[in-house]
């Protein structure tokens, strides 16, 4: 996880320097090969989240990349702006913009719904035979 850290800190540093085409990709392709790895990992459960530590965790780690995210689409609009000329060029980058976009779209919206099974999990496992698990408000 902290090599991970240092990795998206040298990252977010590198995009702050001049932008140009060859790094915007690099760091897009870091980028999506991030959002299939957690995706996986979060489907094939290789990273838990059964403690709120866990989700704490991960749900910083989105935080952090979904930064990183709005960086990498922001340099793709610099870059596409810069070679408007090259229509193939600049309908590349931004369907690519668009689509990291809606990968990390939809990676948030499956840790929030395998979070919320967990959460349902552990409602289900401490309340079967037992009312004084219930909170009562008057």
């Amino acid at each position: 996880m902290l090599e991970s850290v240092f990795k998206l800190a040298k990252l977010v540093e590198e995009l702050q320097s001049e932008p140009d085409q060859h790094s915007f990709f690099d760091f897009l392709h870091d980028s999506q090969c991030w959002i299939e790895r957690t995706l996986s990992g979060v489907l094939d459960q290789s990273i838990p989240l059964e403690t709120q530590e866990q989700q704490m965790k991960l749900m910083h780690e989105l935080k952090k990349r979904q930064s990183l995210v709005i960086k990498v689409q922001s340099m793709g609009g610099k870059l596409a702006e810069e070679n408007f000329g090259n229509k193939d060029l600049c309908a590349e980058i931004r369907k690519q913009i668009r689509d990291i976009g809606q990968k990390m779209s939809d990676l948030n919206e499956v840790v929030q719904q395998k979070m919320n099974d967990e959460l349902r999990t552990f409602r289900c496992g401490h309340t079967n035979g037992s009312t004084a698990n219930h909170l009562y408000v008057e």
